[in-house]
């Protein structure tokens, strides 16, 4: 990132999180996780952090890529496999489907102006969904 740890970063890191992990990556690792004020890293280079800390009052705050991970951390745990995925870059709407046991997990986002319906086919059955703009979800089933 670019220091701006703004939403539409929070987005960009959803997009890859759901990208790789949709298409074989076992592992994500992210650089920073805790930088302060505008992202200067110690060796000088702007960036982005899931955590981000005001030097002057100390007081941190998450960033949207933080939640963008949460949504993946949280339920994506070791053993669960992924069994689907949507690479909707282009309209805004990544969706990756998991199994873990007997459970399913389905993490999308919608990056756009306007809320979205959009219908995901897990074995016989389809999960329904409802996404409101530039939103991270996650379902489990």
């Amino acid at each position: 990132g670019n220091g701006s740890m703004d939403w539409k970063a929070g987005e960009h890191t959803f997009m890859l999180l759901s990208y790789n992990l949709g298409n074989g990556c076992d592992e994500y690792y992210n650089w920073n996780f805790i930088l302060t004020d505008n992202g200067i890293s110690p060796w000088g280079w702007t960036q982005n952090a899931l955590i981000q800390v005001d030097s002057k009052t100390r007081k941190m705050r998450y960033t949207a890529e933080y939640f963008a991970y949460k949504h993946f951390c949280h339920y994506v745990t070791p053993g669960t496999k992924v069994i689907g995925y949507s690479g909707r870059e282009q309209a805004g709407t990544p969706v990756v489907v998991f199994k873990k046991g007997k459970q399913f997990v389905v993490t999308a986002g919608n990056f756009t102006d306007e809320e979205k319906n959009i219908s995901v086919k897990i074995g016989n059955k389809f999960l329904d969904l409802k996404l409101k703009p530039h939103s991270f979800n996650t379902y489990v089933q």
